[in-house]
């Protein structure tokens, strides 16, 4: 099933003005997709990420999956601004660690980011959540330009 939703989000950005970011969280052990759609003559784009990870240190183990969907507002050539809301949802938790306290963690936080690319069409993101101390990196290729 994961799959299909993959090759089916590539099969749209190939043809349409669209980009689809594989997405790495370092801190929580996340990885998911974002999926940012342009729109022809418009700066603007729309865009939504799901992000999956499990944590399993010492005496803790969790698994983790943060959604989100916002704008995205195109500069330049090649740059574009995100801004967007997430929610965070933490499940299978077992915690006998006394230095690691989910409840630090809000549910609802928000994105702030920025993609650049080249010519070649190939791009990184950096996404910040200011809110909960995350951040992102994505890298994607644009089939269309």
């Amino acid at each position: 099933m994961k799959a299909l939703l993959i090759i089916g989000l590539l099969l749209i950005s190939a043809y349409a003005k669209s980009q689809v970011y594989l997405l790495i969280d370092p801190a929580i052990r996340r990885a998911g997709l974002l999926y940012n759609q342009g729109f022809k003559e418009s700066k603007i784009g729309v865009y939504a990420k799901c992000q999956y990870g499990v944590i399993n240190v010492t005496d803790f183990y969790t698994k983790s999956i943060k959604a989100g969907a916002g704008v995205s507002v195109r500069f330049g050539t090649d740059q574009r601004v995100y801004f967007g809301l997430n929610y965070n949802y933490f499940f299978d938790t077992v915690d006998d660690a006394w230095d690691i306290d989910l409840s630090r963690i809000e549910p609802v936080s928000i994105d702030i980011g920025i993609a650049s690319g080249n010519e070649m069409r190939f791009k990184i993101m950096f996404m910040t959540d200011p809110v909960n101390w995350e951040t992102s990196i994505g890298f994607s290729y644009q089939f269309k330009h």
